[in-house]
């Protein structure tokens, strides 16, 4: 850009939008050249950004555990680390999200990072999926024996899985301290 005035060798030129400033598609940006007495002129051109600047793809790893009927569903928010990009974030997929029973294991999901001008990026993530855990099943209980002893209140539960059930976490109530008309078992 040129600029010349026949009193001021200087003039001062300022640009609106200001320049730096981020933009996508056709602006119209005004340069105005002013000298020492005041005077100023201005010109105005279009031009257009084409943001061709792939977003930034960013995974983690996760663990899914399948349901009752044997199924888990992730969703890119599952595997989504903070991905980014300077114009902002159209969508976000993984690919595959269903798993089943034959899933069980380690598998390889991608995420598909598209940003607000269409540009794509991807990543892959582990995707750890663990059968489902059964529910014990209280199959008999004894409480309130005709005997002072605590020791003689049992339970006894079945595990219908062929994993390994994990009941550190349960606790036994029975929901009523006085009539101990029921137990459950409670997470």
């Amino acid at each position: 850009l040129m600029v010349s005035d026949d009193m001021d060798p200087n003039p001062v030129v300022t640009q609106s939008p200001a320049p730096g400033t981020i933009h996508s598609g056709p602006i119209e940006v005004i340069l105005t050249a002013t000298d020492a007495s005041g005077n100023s002129n201005s010109c105005t051109y279009t031009i257009d950004v084409i943001d061709r600047l792939a977003p930034t793809a960013v995974c983690k790893d996760v663990m899914v555990q399948l349901d009752e009927t044997g199924n888990a569903i992730i969703f890119a928010s599952d595997v989504d680390a903070g991905s980014s990009d300077i114009c902002g974030i159209a969508s976000l997929s993984v690919s595959p999200a269903i798993f089943n029973t034959s899933n069980i294991g380690a598998n390889t999901v991608t995420l598909t990072v598209t940003d607000l001008s269409g540009n794509t990026a991807t990543c892959t993530a582990t995707v750890t999926v663990q059968p489902a855990s059964p529910k014990p099943i209280i199959t008999e209980i004894m409480y309130n024996p005709n005997s002072a002893e605590d020791d003689w209140e049992w339970i006894e539960l079945y595990n219908p899985g062929s994993v390994d059930l994990d009941i550190s976490g349960y606790v036994i109530d029975d929901f009523n301290s006085v009539a101990h008309g029921s137990a459950n078992i409670v997470t």
